[in-house]
């Protein structure tokens, strides 16, 4: 009985010892598992953070180009008015001659 009971406890102690390693081994691969998605997950947000810093980066460069064609858009725009201003101004000034050359015309006809 004594050896059966020995045999037992040997055969015991040999389940518990594999059991464990059995377990150790799971345990470390859902360790490295673990290990792995938290890379992942770094990783995912070192990319958004350098995406979020070239964005911000294309962001600057876009509102400083749309200041840019605003300032020569505004130029352009204003120039523009000023030529109409001048165009008119000449025809104001040509009707203004047309108008003394009939003007001096009509005296020099009735000698008024």
């Amino acid at each position: 009985m004594k050896n059966a009971r020995d045999a037992d406890a040997a055969s015991a102690k040999d389940v518990a010892h594999y059991d464990a390693l059995g377990k150790e081994l799971i345990a470390h691969m859902y360790t490295s598992r673990a290990a792995a998605k938290v890379a992942a997950a770094k990783a995912a947000i070192d990319a958004n953070v350098a995406m979020h810093d070239v964005q911000t980066v294309r962001l600057a460069a876009n509102a400083a180009h749309l200041q840019e064609l605003e300032a020569k858009n505004f130029a352009a725009h204003k120039e523009h008015l000023l030529h109409i201003k001048e165009h008119y101004a000449n025809l104001e000034n040509v009707a203004a001659e047309e108008l003394a050359a009939d003007h001096a015309a009509w005296k020099e006809k009735y000698a008024a």
